[in-house]
């Protein structure tokens, strides 16, 4: 029985292995930034916009169109 594992089963193992790595990376990513988003529309847009963002926050009223 020969001990050798040929060079194309090792590629697709790390193949494989990368892919799921790269997944699971983009989707903290993407989390990450849909977070940063929130944080920012609730900081600087919230007020006027509301959580809706129909113009409706606290601040809107006091807007002159």
């Amino acid at each position: 029985m020969t001990q050798f594992i040929s060079a194309k089963k090792i590629a697709k193992s790390y193949g494989v292995g990368l892919i799921a790595v790269l997944t699971l990376g983009v989707g903290n990513v993407m989390a990450e930034e849909e977070t940063i988003g929130a944080d920012e529309y609730r900081m600087s847009c919230l007020s006027c916009h509301g959580v809706g963002g129909r113009g409706d926050g606290p601040l809107a009223k006091f807007l002159t169109g």
